[in-house]
């Protein structure tokens, strides 16, 4: 009966603990949290430093590292967590390294830090500018950098909202190429209408080429651009001369299409915070993921009603698409880059394309280990990878 009793005083006591005690109660177990996703973050930036950059994968990723770490010690919550744990509140288990009073200053002085950010997008480069491209029925818009003789057109894949906004970061990340090639970056069409499949996608950045005079490009297209990039090459050849696929696919299968149901899920309960973590969940190796995350629940924040309904429309347009019976008619060189750990489309997808095309001489295959579906953006190789591809 004593056991009961205790077990009864300890249910009461807990119950009746004060609105006070709940709120401390509280602040510790978001202060654990916290402390251990920024220690995490602070280790795996210390290794990339250390010359073993693939923990974070791409320098933009090390910049969204560097600048997590510093509004967390410049915003208040690292002396909040550093006050708790001098109170002996915090798990004695608990790794902390982060909340040595000097080791993530230097880190964050460290000039190899300095020198990241310097060669950052914001290192005082002129801004690069949106343009519009309309044609007799729709708009679409575009940014373009770079002033080279070769044309090289970039379609980017499925993203919460438009990647019109990094501009500037993606002319950062290809400016050792800007003196050879004239880069563009198209988006989708501003209205989208409903349904608006991928080979709708296709149709509208083709008329969106023609009404710039372009032809006859480099094209790289990264996962639903890939798509779009595919039925570009089949249905409109003099458009494409040569032409790389980064985590896409020829057809898209219901299992593969599971993953953009949770995604569309989500958006539709406008659940913002739980979109941009499935999306970078599914995306980016865990490390990369872990580094982001904090970024990642900043952007959902200014995610709109209308960047929503826009993402649905995208999302649900790559259901069904089937271009493998079709892929015979290319007639331009592709190279076709995969993941192994793809959690997207998995690397099933990249492989079905090379069982069609590998007996072309002019088809190349490559498949990267431990980058995530977004290896375009987080394998420190990946551009080099395609632009020797391009220029041979």
């Amino acid at each position: 009966m004593m056991g009961v009793d205790n077990m009864t005083s300890g249910s009461e006591a807990n119950t009746a603990k004060s609105p006070d005690e709940r709120r401390e109660a509280g602040d510790i177990a978001a202060a654990v949290e916290r402390v251990r996703r920024m220690e995490a973050l602070f280790d795996r930036l210390s290794g990339a430093l250390q010359h073993e950059p693939a923990l974070l994968g791409s320098e933009e990723a090390l910049r969204t590292a560097v600048r997590t770490l510093s509004a967390y010690q410049s915003g208040g919550d690292w002396q909040r967590d550093y006050e708790l744990d001098e109170q002996g509140l915090l798990p004695a288990d608990l790794k902390r390294g982060v909340l040595s009073q000097d080791g993530l200053y230097d880190l964050l002085c460290a000039p190899e830090i300095e020198a990241v950010l310097a060669d950052g997008p914001d290192r005082g480069a002129e801004p690069v500018r949106i343009e519009t491209v309309r044609t007799g029925t729709f708009s679409m818009e575009f940014f373009r950098f770079g002033r080279g003789d070769k044309t090289l057109v970039i379609l980017p894949g499925l993203s919460v909202q438009s990647v019109m906004g990094a501009a500037d970061a993606i002319a950062a990340a290809y400016r050792p190429i800007e003196d050879a090639y004239t880069v563009y970056v198209f988006d989708r069409r501003s209205n989208v209408p409903s349904p608006y499949t991928v080979r709708d996608m296709a149709r509208d950045t083709a008329e969106a080429f023609r009404a710039l005079g372009l032809k006859d490009v480099c094209l790289f297209g990264a996962s639903q651009g890939g798509m779009i990039a595919l039925v570009l090459a089949i249905e409109y050849p003099e458009l494409v001369g040569r032409m790389v696929l980064g985590s896409s696919s020829a057809h898209v299968q219901e299992a593969q299409y599971r993953v953009l149901e949770e995604w569309i899920r989500l958006a539709k309960a406008g659940d913002r915070v739980g979109l941009y973590l499935a999306f970078g969940r599914e995306i980016y190796p865990p490390a990369v993921f872990d580094a982001c995350r904090d970024s990642l629940i900043a952007a959902a924040g200014t995610v709109t009603d209308a960047e929503l309904a826009r993402f649905i429309c995208l999302a649900e347009g790559t259901r069904g698409f089937d271009v493998v019976k079709d892929l015979d008619r290319i007639r331009c060189p592709v190279l076709a880059i995969g993941v192994y750990e793809d959690g997207v489309l998995d690397s099933d997808a990249t492989m079905e394309i090379a069982e069609k095309l590998d007996v072309r001489p002019d088809f190349r295959l490559y498949l990267y280990t431990g980058y995530g579906h977004a290896a375009f953006d987080t394998a420190p190789d990946y551009k080099e990878r395609l632009l020797r591809f391009f220029a041979s």
